[in-house]
């Protein structure tokens, strides 16, 4: 992959409601987010909306073509074409609650993105 991630997104102030961040969440796609709920996790996303009567980023797995919803996207960030969002997946309902995100600013290479998320699972030493 060429691109570089720029982190300018910030991070979501803490809540009571998030467990603390300890810096490694696990990349996904949104079919494997149930499978980690209680932790956190990134996904790779291609943005289409912000819904603000729900304060959620609507978009696409870049993995998958699925939608995926982020609850709690604050207003005013910045977002690109292509952005891995780091998420906590909240354990009673499953839904992401956001908080990060990098923008990929330049072409994003979908396919070896997919490929690479094949080799996490088999792999896990060296990811």
């Amino acid at each position: 992959m060429r691109t570089a991630p720029h982190f300018g997104g910030g991070t979501r102030p803490q809540t009571s409601r998030l467990p603390p961040f300890t810096g490694v969440s696990p990349r996904v796609s949104v079919r494997g987010v149930a499978a980690h709920r209680g932790e956190y996790v990134a996904l790779v996303i291609r943005p289409t909306a912000i819904n603000s009567q729900r304060g959620s980023l609507e978009g696409y797995c870049i993995a998958t073509d699925e939608p995926v919803e982020v609850m709690g996207f604050p207003s005013g960030l910045e977002l690109a074409q292509v952005n891995e969002i780091v998420c906590y997946v909240n354990p009673s309902n499953g839904e992401l609650e956001y908080y990060q995100h990098g923008t990929y600013n330049d072409e994003y290479d979908v396919e070896t993105y997919r490929k690479l998320l094949e080799l996490f699972p088999k792999f896990p030493e060296l990811f």
